[in-house]
């Protein structure tokens, strides 16, 4: 029964796409969950500090509450507006993330940009970036973008100081639409896939002064490519800038509409 009902809601969902394609799952959000939705089709990951690491540290924000929701105390850790792709675009998917830095790994502001994913799989067209958060105060810009003819599936942390893994330099996996279809139809897992990559640049990029010493992976279920994000941060310097403890991003189902992959 839940098998017929997942097919009979996809047909109407994908109801006048005669053309044969990708596709993004347009699944609606749950009203009472938001951005914390949860469903076959839709979820999300988190990538930074996990509740054990606040805890240890008396922070005053842990990793619990609705579907794994950090329950923070918001007059010390704010959860920027979530943005998801698919309000700009009919297909939309993330392609990148940029932040814009003061100074030793305090933020001023936080984007992510999005583009329309074509009937091959490939983003296309105009960038569209969202903030995530901007306290207008001027930085050095730090950006990181899948290349072309890919969808972006994951995000990898790369910390800077030891037993500190705030975001510090993020980076975003990749793969092509044909071979994240796949690990959906088989169950493989991406970061048990040889066909998955990581882009360069980053926010910042790692220098001779900073030593990376571990980095973090967060990734899409198989079969679902990255559609939206929120930043968790904590302002700081009299709320001109911002410490960054994480990135939840959401994760949609890639479909192939109409017919057989090519």
């Amino acid at each position: 029964m839940k098998a017929r009902m997942t097919i009979l809601l996809l047909i109407a969902l994908t109801a006048g796409c005669t053309t044969p394609g990708y596709r993004v799952a347009l699944f609606p959000l749950d009203p009472a969950a938001g951005a914390w939705t949860l469903s076959e089709h839709r979820t999300y990951f988190f990538l930074g500090r996990t509740r054990t690491q606040f805890e240890s540290l008396n922070e005053w924000c842990l990793l619990e509450g609705v579907n794994g929701r950090p329950d923070c105390i918001h007059e010390v850790m704010v959860d920027s507006a979530f943005t998801t792709c698919i309000d700009e675009f009919p297909n939309g998917v993330m392609t990148g993330i940029s932040m814009r830095e003061l100074n030793n790994r305090t933020w001023t502001q936080a984007a992510q940009s999005c583009r329309d994913m074509n009937l091959d799989g490939e983003p296309e067209g105009p960038t569209v970036e969202h903030d995530l958060f901007d306290y207008t105060v001027a930085g050095d810009e730090f950006s990181t973008s899948i290349p072309e003819g890919h969808l972006a599936i994951g995000a990898v942390n790369i910390h800077l100081v030891p037993g500190n893994n705030r975001i510090r330099s993020l980076r975003l996996a990749y793969a092509t639409a044909e071979d994240i279809l796949a690990m959906g139809e088989n169950g493989v897992r991406p970061q048990d896939s040889g066909d998955v990559l990581i882009t360069q640049g980053g926010a910042p990029e790692i220098n001779s002064v900073w030593t990376a010493v571990d980095a973090d992976f967060a990734w899409c279920p198989p079969g679902k490519v990255m559609t939206g994000a929120m930043i968790g941060h904590q302002m700081t310097n009299q709320n001109q800038t911002a410490d960054v403890w994480y990135l939840i991003a959401e994760c949609r189902t890639l479909l192939y509409v109409g017919g057989n992959p090519p």
